[in-house]
Formats: structure tokens, C-alpha cells, sequence
């Protein structure tokens, strides 16, 4: 169990045993001592209770980021068959940072964000980080939850450089929608692309944050390669130890083959003419490649930054 931050428990604990005090305090200094103990203690209670997360082998990581290839793509093209105006994104993205804040209150109810998810949300606090202490020491192996998010990253990637593409393929496939309305306002479907935006920008996030255990993994199989580094902060060369080109060239292989194979499937559902086809598979393939390059830069910062905070 995680036993951070325990000199507030006791002083909450102390402030609830004074209240049993006799003779005892008026009604209402009672409750506003409790309300107060209560409020001090509930974050650091939280944090005692946190399992001790074990994280996956290397090779294990690596199947769980190819199992999130498809939706990705799917969700890429699923965007493409609808219109990305410009004005939609305006302003840095706030409309659509809005759209996504309601959506992650719910989600926030129901334990999406909690600890351990390697879930991150866009709008809302993070969860709090771990603290290595001599009572609870985070061997090697175990997951430590750092302060860095890829969402910002990831945020100004999208707006910039993937909704042209997507605007690019949707204008391939004729500037068409796959709705059909017989009134609808200008810009029309706008709640279906935020949701498909939130969607795509939730997956590459999750994966984004799968660098976390990534890194843990390499650090438990190299912690006398990593902790001079990490504790010199040398940047350069704790991210020399973390590329892999060969893997790299991996991922982006086959999610280009998954790209041209998921564009193909839905231009032939579409009937698509071929000259159409052609130019939508590759304006797609064009988006996937750019984004699992971003996708691949930002999970090695992501690698970094966590690694960088392993020890404190």
C-alpha cells in the first residue's frame, strides 16, 4: 500500500479523538472540526489506499499498443467521412475543449481518470502523483504516477496538423457527410464531429500515456543504466536509451498497411469510383503516417518525463 503523505492522517485523526473530549465542545465546533479533519485526510487517505500496480513486461506493452492501432484508424476515417471546417477548431480549440469538459465530468464519475487507468483527461485535474519514501520505496517494476500529461501535446497537434489532413481526405471523398438531414444547420453535425474529435483525441491519449509503463519497464531492466541519468537529469541521453528505431519503424509499417486496408473497406462500402478511391486511401494513409510519428515522438517525451520523476 501507498503510505504518502501520513503526517496530515494523524493530525486529522488527532483533531477527530479531541472532539471525543469531555466535557465535550458545543454541537457546532464539533462539526466544523470534523468537516475540517474530514477534508484534510480524505487526499491522503486516497493515496494510502492505492494498490501496488506491477507493470507489464516489455513485450507485453508492445501487444497491448498494437491492439489500439485499429480503433484509432477506424476512428481516423469514421472522422474523415464528415466535413472538419476550420471555424470549428478557432480559438485555439475551446469550443471543442468545451464539448470535451462535459463529457469528461460523467466520465470522471464513473473512475475513468482514477489511478491506474493510464487514462488522462483534457479538462479536469490529474490524478495525484505517487511519492517515493523510505516506507514506500516503488521497486523497480511498479508503476509510479507522475505529474506529466501528453494532452496539450496531442491538443495542439490535432488542431494544427491532423484536422487539415482529415479535411484533406473528407474533400478526397467529394466533401461529403454520411448523414443525411432534411434541414440541418451550418455547420451541419457538429455534435457527431466533436464526438468523433473527443473520441480520436481520448484514444491517442491513452496511448500517449501507455509510455508511463513503457518506461517502467525499460527502467526495472536497467536501473543502473537509468539512475545515474535520472538523477543528473541527462535529457539526451536517457532518451538515446529509450529509442528503439527498429521498433519504430515497426509501428509505423503496419499501421500504414492498416491505414490502406481500413480507407479501401470503407471507400468499397461507400462505392467509391476508383479514381475517388485511390485518392481517399491516400490521403488517409498521409494522416496516419504523420500522426503515429506525432504519436511515437510524444510517447518517448511522455517516457522521459515519467522517468525523470521515478525516483522522487
Amino acid at each position: 500500500m501507498n503510505r504518502t503523505d501520513s503526517a496530515p492522517v494523524y493530525l486529522a485523526c488527532a483533531i477527530i479523538l479531541s472532539n471525543l473530549s469531555f466535557p465535550p465542545l458545543p454541537l457546532p465546533m464539533i462539526v466544523t472540526s470534523l468537516t475540517f479533519a474530514i477534508t484534510l485526510a480524505a487526499p491522503c487517505f486516497a493515496a494510502q489506499l492505492r494498490p501496488g500496480l506491477t507493470v507489464p513486461t516489455l513485450t507485453q506493452v508492445r501487444g497491448i499498443l498494437a491492439l489500439l492501432e485499429a480503433p484509432i484508424i477506424s476512428t481516423l476515417v469514421s472522422r474523415a467521412a464528415l466535413p472538419a471546417e476550420a471555424s470549428l477548431y478557432s480559438n485555439g480549440g475551446q469550443d471543442l475543449l468545451a464539448y470535451i469538459a462535459k463529457k469528461e465530468k460523467v466520465a470522471s464519475s464513473a473512475g475513468r481518470f482514477d489511478y491506474g487507468t493510464l487514462e488522462y483527461p483534457f479538462t479536469l485535474p490529474l490524478v495525484r502523483p505517487d511519492r517515493t519514501t523510505n516506507k514506500n520505496t516503488f521497486p523497480p517494476g511498479r508503476f509510479h504516477q507522475d505529474t506529466f500529461s501528453p494532452n496539450s501535446n496531442l491538443t495542439t497537434f490535432y488542431i494544427n496538423t491532423l484536422v487539415p489532413l482529415i479535411q484533406a481526405a473528407n474533400v478526397a471523398a467529394g466533401s461529403s457527410s454520411v448523414f443525411f438531414h432534411m434541414a440541418s444547420p451550418t455547420p451541419a453535425d457538429v455534435d457527431a464531429k466533436y464526438n468523433l474529435d473527443a473520441t480520436l483525441l481520448a484514444l491517442l491519449s491513452h496511448r500517449a500515456s501507455i509510455g508511463k509503463i513503457v518506461a517502467e519497464s525499460k527502467f526495472a531492466s536497467n536501473t543502473t543504466g537509468f539512475i545515474p541519468l535520472i538523477e543528473s537529469k541527462d535529457v539526451s541521453t536517457i532518451r538515446i536509451l529509450l529509442t528503439n528505431t527498429t521498433q519504430e519503424s515497426v509501428v509505423l509499417a503496419t499501421a500504414d498497411a492498416a491505414a490502406q486496408e481500413v480507407a479501401n473497406a470503407w471507400g468499397e462500402a461507400q462505392t467509391f469510383p476508383v479514381e475517388v478511391q485511390m485518392a481517399f486511401t491516400s490521403s488517409v494513409q498521409e494522416a496516419v503516417a504523420k500522426l503515429f510519428r506525432e504519436l511515437i515522438d510524444v510517447t518517448t517525451l511522455v517516457e522521459v518525463k515519467y522517468l525523470l520523476q521515478r525516483l522522487n
